[in-house]
């Protein structure tokens, strides 16, 4: 009765840690180049430009060889970091990063220092 009883344990034991792995596998990374209205909408931040230094700072920092992040907001140029502080984060869906080379593959040369590409609700 004993050997039953602490296999029985030794198996709930087991199942347990099984149990726990994968719930931490389950958690989910934000992905480092993208900011979903969840999150947005979590932060309780007013601007576009608090949301990402909250949650995505190294979004703001240029990562190419010379030129500066520029913004876009629904695929039209939006202006520089700068104009991040007048857009409210009320109207945002998404926010993401385009590195340098994504950014002049998808917008063009003039492009160096990445994009910060901002999609609104519709």
């Amino acid at each position: 009765m004993r050997i039953r009883a602490a296999a029985v344990c030794l198996l709930l034991l087991l199942g347990a840690c099984h149990h726990s792995s994968n719930a931490q596998r389950a958690i989910a990374h934000p992905d480092p180049n993208v900011i979903t209205a969840e999150e947005i909408r979590k932060s309780n931040e007013s601007t576009a430009y608090a949301v990402i230094q909250a949650l995505r700072p190294n979004m703001l920092t240029a990562r190419g060889r010379s030129g500066a992040v520029v913004v876009f907001l629904d695929n039209q140029p939006f202006g520089d970091l700068g104009s991040l502080q007048g857009l409210s984060s009320l109207g945002i869906e998404e926010i993401r990063y385009l590195s340098p080379s994504e950014a002049r593959g998808e917008y063009g040369p003039a492009y160096s220092g990445g994009v910060i590409a901002i999609t609104s609700k519709r």
